[in-house]
């Protein structure tokens, strides 16, 4: 049954000490698929209670945090449609999205597909378990970007075992951005103009194309080159008509992906998840 849970603050006392134990850095780790997909393996060892575990049960949060899928499909906490905190299990787009993802990728969506929700905590994710990683998420509109700051990457973070938080904290909180103790961060806006990211987040972007194109082209010309070839992009959005930079980033992707054409660094790989993958959505024949 799914529960209501206040925002908390971890209780880093009750933790065993962790002199002598010093955590452990190391390098980011290689791009891989699959089993080890493109969001891979922390840089950080951390020091957890072995027999710390979620809420829910299952492995030890050891063996959680040391696997990212585990990670994506267990860690992690998200509201459902009727607002109570509920653990995230990802729907079969958010799986294929997860499992596929390229450094840049356009996603040509339905509504409520669970699409933002898996991006940003892919983002969240990342930020937490490397070091010295900037992770930018754009909204079409000041009211979407404050939704997604709380509702989504800020709820996910103060729902995480205290054991987690204790050891990479939020040192600073404040009304759209998470700076964390490893020296990386997560911020929310409706532009990105200064700074390096390593991940960048852009939502509803052919909704911008269509209906503030100058918008559109400052984040073209200005957010999308803070993010340097080998990094991240996700931009996504559901259809709105056959113009628009977002409608031609789909257009090529979409060709190069029916073409079987190999992907560089460079090129946008093509997602399409429509309404009628969702099983609410299958008429049901009468037996």
């Amino acid at each position: 049954m799914p529960t209501r849970r206040p925002r908390t603050t971890p209780n880093c006392a009750a933790q065993p000490s962790t002199k002598g134990r010093p955590v452990r850095r190391g390098k980011r780790a290689d791009i891989a698929k699959v089993e080890q997909p493109l969001v891979v393996a922390p840089s950080t060892a951390l020091v957890v209670p072995d027999n710390a575990v979620i809420e829910s049960g299952g492995p030890a949060l050891r063996e959680i945090l040391a696997d990212p899928w585990l990670r994506f499909t267990n860690l992690y906490c998200t509201k459902n449609k009727h607002g109570e905190r509920v653990h995230f299990k990802p729907w079969p787009e958010q799986v294929e999205l997860y499992r596929d993802m390229h450094f840049l990728n356009v996603i040509l969506k339905a509504r409520q597909r669970g699409v933002t929700t898996a991006v940003q905590l892919i983002a969240l994710d990342r930020c937490l378990f490397n070091d010295d990683t900037n992770a930018g998420v754009i909204a079409h509109n000041v009211k979407d970007a404050q939704a997604f700051f709380d509702d989504k990457i800020k709820f996910a973070y103060d729902n995480l075992p205290d054991a987690l938080r204790c050891t990479i904290t939020a040192k600073s909180d404040n009304k759209n951005e998470l700076a964390f103790s490893n020296g990386s961060s997560i911020r929310v806006g409706t532009s990105m103009r200064s700074g390096t990211l390593q991940f960048l987040h852009i939502s509803e972007y052919g909704k911008l194309c269509a209906t503030m194109p100058e918008k559109a082209q400052e984040l073209r010309a200005g957010a999308l080159n803070t993010v340097a070839s080998g990094n991240i992009v996700v931009v996504e959005s559901t259809a709105e008509g056959a113009h628009g930079h977002f409608y031609e980033l789909c257009d090529r992707a979409e060709k190069l992906k029916d073409a079987g054409t190999p992907l560089t660094d460079l090129d946008y790989k093509f997602f399409f998840f429509p309404w009628w993958r969702a099983p609410e959505s299958v008429l049901r024949a009468a037996v």
